[in-house]
């Protein structure tokens, strides 16, 4: 019974463990694409004052 009941939390422990790693990922992926987002927007702001400036 108390070997059954381990194993039970040992099981339960490697889950809570794994969703705290897809969660840890999925905030790490947001936080990237909103890095990614402001880099593109910077860059196309830089490029059109250039174009802006030429003409």
């Amino acid at each position: 019974m108390r070997e059954r009941l381990e194993r039970g939390l040992d099981r339960l422990d490697s889950a809570l463990a794994r969703q705290s790693d897809v969660r840890r990922a999925g905030i790490l992926g947001v936080l990237f694409g909103l890095l990614l987002c402001v880099v593109v927007l910077v860059s196309c702001g830089l490029l059109l004052a250039v174009v802006s400036r030429l003409q």
